[in-house]
Formats: structure tokens, C-alpha cells, sequence
């Protein structure tokens, strides 16, 4: 989220997070200008992305990312 209104006056980040069963899941997006195609959140990203993929594999969740209209990271994990 640290640069993801880069050249904009503003933007809106949304959090959300549910659960259903023993399963949980956290969804963080923004509208902002997205993090390009070549940065590869296992391979080439920055300390805070890594940090965020060690911890999700620590707790044994999965996190996925999509670019369309902003970034959006959706983290799942079991309770």
C-alpha cells in the first residue's frame, strides 16, 4: 500500500475479513495504480511482501494476488 497512489491526489483501501467454518480469509485492496506484472511476491519483492509471504506460509495459509483496477491481496488461512 506504500506506493500505491503514486501520481494520484487519492485513493480508497479496503479491508474485509470473514469466515466460514474453520476457514478464514482477509481481502486488502486498493484502486490505485498496481504493483506492476514484474514483481513476483515469492521471488523479486520488496521486505513488507516478503514479510507478508513468510507469515502466511508460517500459518499455513495461502495469499493470492491480482492487479485488475489496483492490487488486491486475498490471504486464507484455517482456524
Amino acid at each position: 500500500m506504500k506506493y500505491a497512489f503514486n501520481g494520484k491526489d487519492s485513493g480508497e483501501i479496503t479491508v474485509t475479513a470473514c469466515s466460514r467454518g474453520k476457514r478464514a480469509s482477509i481481502l486488502i485492496q486498493d484502486n490505485g495504480t498496481g504493483i506492476p506484472e514484474s514483481v513476483d511476491i515469492e521471488l523479486n519483492a520488496g521486505f513488507g511482501l516478503k514479510l507478508v509471504s513468510i507469515l502466511t506460509k508460517q500459518i499455513g495459509g495461502t495469499i493470492k494476488l491480482k492487479r485488475a483496477g489496483g492490487t488486491r491481496f486475498l490471504l486464507e488461512f484455517d482456524l
